[in-house]
């Protein structure tokens, strides 16, 4: 099974620690990215920044401030969501 790229966004003041049990369950059918939240003073700069190092299709799941970022990432990556 072919699964797109999974980008998970951390909370504030968190790190890929906080999905480890999901990235140890998900990596072996799937790349998985964890995003810099924490660079960026803007959420849209933020977004923007993540888009451009992120995959052309990729799932995407965001905790806390994460999912703020996720829900900017898909008003700005609107085309092709998973």
């Amino acid at each position: 099974m072919n699964l797109d790229p999974l980008v998970v966004l951390p909370d504030m003041m968190c790190d890929a620690r906080l999905f480890a049990p999901q990235i140890d369950g998900l990596s072996h059918d799937r790349a998985v990215m964890v995003g810099p939240v924490h660079l960026g003073e803007r959420v849209e700069e933020i977004a923007s920044m993540i888009l451009d190092m992120a995959p052309h299709r990729f799932a995407l799941c965001g905790h806390g401030f994460g999912g703020t970022v996720a829900l900017e990432l898909s008003l700005i990556h609107i085309s092709e969501p998973t």
